[in-house]
């Protein structure tokens, strides 16, 4: 009944709740998550059952494709249920259990504050013997065992832990000489037989979580709040989660919500759930033209940046109308930039982008690319990110993306890449040496591996990779009844130049691959995986990888257009181009250009 009360009600808000002048934009998987996490502080990740998001344009949060099917909203319904249920509902002690360890040294999880009995059992001669145990290396009680002749000898004590994860250890300590009988011969000396902890006893009232501080900021413990507190916390609670003032007719309906609970903490947990089901939460919704409004463009700001909902800062200078002043706007862009949200910048635009997104579904031939591994595939993928968020925080120009004279490496990549002195697991930045052939982006591993086919290198697919993400010159694709590349013994022996030759014999073939060819030819170098190499198989590599970074350095003007063009096509959530942009700016720079051109919806550039 519940859950059928909830449908009807999102049904009837997205009814009426979308003005027919406005657009309406639907957080993605990512959004949804981050808007959450940072709303209520929940420990899991509600999306992560969701249907995967369409994409269009290259990137999974453009409006047009954001659709809302009948699995979405019933994914919508059961997640807001158990958002607000661990919100709202405080834990409940488990019963006393009994846990068996056979280690001496030892984790363990502690959920409640309570008593535990510890019994620690010994086998093996009965020596005269104390037990030591410890907590966090702390010994906390020494007891001595038993002298008795028996096989299996134990100690126990009652003891108080805290919520956390100590470490526990025991340790057998001798207190006098080894006895010395006949049966005692027999046996081992003495040694750990296991440790058994039982509990909780007498559990503690767990202080309220912070996600139930989140919801109730008037700080009052469960079962203490009153109507008013209800109504100023849920004014606060939707404020934040629709990213703008509410209105009175709104924080009454909310309050309905609450009036039907058995108690406030319960009709809480309702009202928290019919916010989570808003089309106010869950759609940004903006004019279709004119100018957003200080809220609308807050919002934009943020979920350009971190992928979420904007902080209280922000949405005070919103308040006070301040966050279109060049020099404000400046400030914010910069603390976001350094802020560690603005880690959703790079996973959620740089990986879509860069399309190293893909990296985690591809698998290259094991039989070809043996040194191909699980921890190499993170490594790639690490380097990648590590670039990209310090071209972020240190405001870095952006023709470094194509030009850069530093990488992130572990011992492991660098020596993949032949590059020397680097010890350790540890990233760190590295001074590229002259000869490295490595770059910028577009000479990193995590790049050419997915621009690449599982067992052979593809300059169709490099080419294209570079027009595309590049250079925004993306070619058509291709005709119907193309065949595909020959991949035959016979087509095996020929040279990859030999055999694209061949394919571009074809005229339906011949135009968009005089473009892409040459470019995918010079990184023939790389093999499937981004090794360096000078030979496929038995024939040369006569490939020139230096003339596409003097070809990018030359027109990084046009490079730096591409990159605009693909952040404000992520940031609108639309397909955008920008016709200006250089690539001496810094990468802050550039968002603020393109944060003042997005201050408007009928945007000049689109």
């Amino acid at each position: 009944m519940r859950t059928l009360f909830l449908l009807a009600l999102a049904v009837t808000l997205f009814a009426q709740d979308t003005p027919p002048s406005s657009t309406a934009r639907r957080l993605n998987r990512y959004e949804y998550n981050a808007s959450v996490r940072d709303l209520l502080a929940v420990p899991f990740e509600p999306a992560a059952d969701f249907p995967v998001d369409d994409s269009g344009y290259g990137f999974d949060n453009i409006a047009d494709v954001l659709s809302l099917s009948p699995t979405l909203m019933e994914k919508y319904l059961a997640a807001a249920e158990k958002i607000a249920r661990a919100a709202v509902v405080p834990p409940i002690p488990p019963q006393a259990s009994v846990q068996r360890f056979a280690a001496s040294d030892l984790h363990l999880k502690v959920d409640f504050e309570g008593d535990y009995d510890v019994l620690i059992a010994v086998h093996g001669r009965p020596d005269p013997a104390k037990v030591e145990f410890s907590i966090d290396g702390v010994p906390v009680q020494t007891l001595a065992l038993s002298g008795a002749l028996e096989n299996l000898r134990s100690v126990n004590f009652r003891i108080r832990l805290g919520p956390g994860n100590p470490r526990l250890a025991v340790e057998l300590i001798p207190a006098g000489p080894p006895v010395q009988t006949p049966d005692a011969e027999k046996l081992r000396p003495p040694h750990l037989a296991y440790v058994e902890l039982r509990g909780p006893y007498n559990p503690a009232t767990p202080p309220p979580s912070e996600s139930y501080r989140r919801v109730f900021r008037c700080g009052h413990p469960p079962g203490h709040h009153t109507l008013a507190c209800a109504r100023t916390d849920l004014a606060d609670l939707a404020r934040r989660a629709y990213r703008r003032p509410v209105t009175k007719n709104e924080i009454d309906g909310l309050m309905q919500f609450v009036e039907k609970g058995d108690s406030i903490d319960q009709g809480m947990e309702l009202a928290l759930e019919a916010i989570l089901v808003s089309p106010r939460f869950l759609f940004r919704i903006e004019p279709t033209a004119g100018s957003l409004d200080d809220f609308q463009f807050a919002s934009r700001l943020s979920y350009f940046l971190w992928s979420s909902l904007p902080d209280d800062e922000l949405f005070q200078l919103a308040l006070d109308h301040r966050l279109r002043d060049p020099e404000v706007l400046h400030s914010q862009i910069h603390r976001m930039l350094l802020d560690p949200k603005s880690r959703a910048l790079t996973e959620n635009f740089g990986a879509q982008w860069l399309e190293t997104r893909n990296l985690d579904s591809l698998q290259p031939d094991p039989g070809k690319f043996p040194e191909f591994s699980t921890e190499l595939r993170r490594d790639m993928q690490r380097e990648t990110q590590l670039f990209f968020q310090s071209i972020i925080r240190d405001d870095r120009p952006i023709s470094d993306f194509i030009a850069a004279n530093y990488a992130f490496l572990n011992q492991r990549l660098a020596a993949f890449y032949g590059i020397p002195n680097v010890q350790g697991a540890q990233f760190r930045r590295v001074d590229l040496p002259a000869d490295s052939h490595r770059g910028g982006i577009w000479t990193q591993a995590s790049v050419l591996t997915v621009s690449s086919y599982p067992a052979r290198t593809s300059p169709v697919l490099r080419g294209k990779w570079i027009l595309q993400n590049l250079l925004d010159s993306a070619p058509p694709p291709p005709p119907p009844n193309v065949p595909p590349l020959a991949d035959t013994p016979t087509a095996a022996s020929a040279s990859m130049r030999q055999r694209l030759e061949q394919h571009r014999a074809n005229p339906a073939c011949k135009v968009c691959h005089d473009r892409m060819d040459p470019l995918g030819f010079d990184l023939e170098n790389y093999d499937a995986i981004g090794h360096w190499r000078t030979a496929d198989g038995n024939t040369s590599i006569d490939a020139n990888p230096d003339a596409i970074r003097q070809m990018l350095l030359k027109d990084q003007d046009k490079f730096a257009r591409t990159l605009a063009s693909k952040l404000m096509t992520y940031a609108l959530g639309r397909k955008c181009s920008v016709n200006r942009a250089s690539g001496n700016e810094t990468f802050s720079q550039l968002v603020e250009t393109i944060m003042t051109d997005a201050s408007q919806t009928d945007s000049s550039h689109d």
